[in-house]
């Protein structure tokens, strides 16, 4: 929800107001019977500064380097609203601009190629320090010796960074707007139209089936885990052996469960 996020770039591009669809959430963690509250990035270096003195100067340069990083791994997101995956940036700007890459991008680059384990074991010796930064990791559901230093830039750090955000009014009223747009713009949206398969003929997608109906597409995005997507939806008779056996070994990320209680 920064400034040069995606879903930012896709709000300017549909028209829509941020603050009328989103709030930025509290952030609270209890550690070791502790209640450790946090407004924004500054705060939060200051507190964890005083819980562990020793450490003061490693917090800000940890975080001054995350910060950076994440500038430079959305310096070319304006284009195309989002990071490009290496494989894109060769495709879409030629293999100069990944050659180019680590100069352009040295402080993002560093987080690449290591675990999140030790990108923090560059920083920090205090363990509960290093344990308290982990604390978001369940949104990946691996531990951090096993955690992309990268998938934990952007899925956790970034937390810390710029906040969290949740839908304003519920999560319908975001929908309600996406389906206005979509409708406006000649668009059609269908409900309760559980998808049964996604067709494809010669290993390429041709649309979805849903009970005895057959809706053509060359794209499909789906919104299921990548278990159900490739091995149910898709089938695994459409799939080379060596792209089954990888799905399968993937880890499912545990389910969130929240409880929303009002007195």
């Amino acid at each position: 929800m920064w400034e040069k996020g995606p879903l930012t770039y896709l709000l300017l591009e549909l028209g829509l107001i941020k603050e009328d669809l989103f709030v930025r959430n509290t952030t609270r963690y209890i550690f070791k019977g502790r209640e450790i509250e946090i407004g924004n990035l500054e705060e939060f270096i200051s507190l964890l500064s005083k819980m562990f003195p020793t450490e003061k100067e490693n917090i800000s340069a940890f975080f001054k380097e995350a910060k950076e990083a994440y500038h430079e791994c959305y310096k070319d997101a304006a284009i195309y609203g989002t990071p490009l995956p290496a494989e894109l940036v060769v495709k879409v700007f030629g293999e100069k601009k990944l050659l180019n890459y680590p100069r352009e991008h040295p402080h993002f680059y560093g987080w690449l190629n290591k675990s999140f384990k030790q990108k923090l074991d560059e920083f920090f010796k205090d363990e509960d320090l290093k344990t308290l930064l982990c604390a978001l990791l369940a949104y990946i559901g691996t531990t951090p010796d096993k955690t992309p230093a990268s998938s934990a830039f952007t899925a956790c750090v970034s937390y810390y960074l710029y906040g969290g955000y949740f839908t304003k009014g519920g999560a319908q009223k975001f929908a309600n707007a996406l389906k206005n747009i979509i409708e406006i713009n000649g668009g059609k949206v269908l409900l309760n139209h559980k998808v049964d398969k996604i067709v494809t003929e010669g290993r390429e997608v041709r649309g979805v089936k849903v009970k005895d109906k057959i809706f053509r597409s060359s794209v499909v995005v789906a919104n299921a885990n990548a278990k159900t997507t490739f091995l149910e939806l898709v089938g695994e008779e459409n799939l080379d052996e060596k792209f089954i056996k990888y799905i399968k070994s993937l880890k499912m990320s545990p389910s969130c469960f929240m409880v929303f209680l009002g007195g």
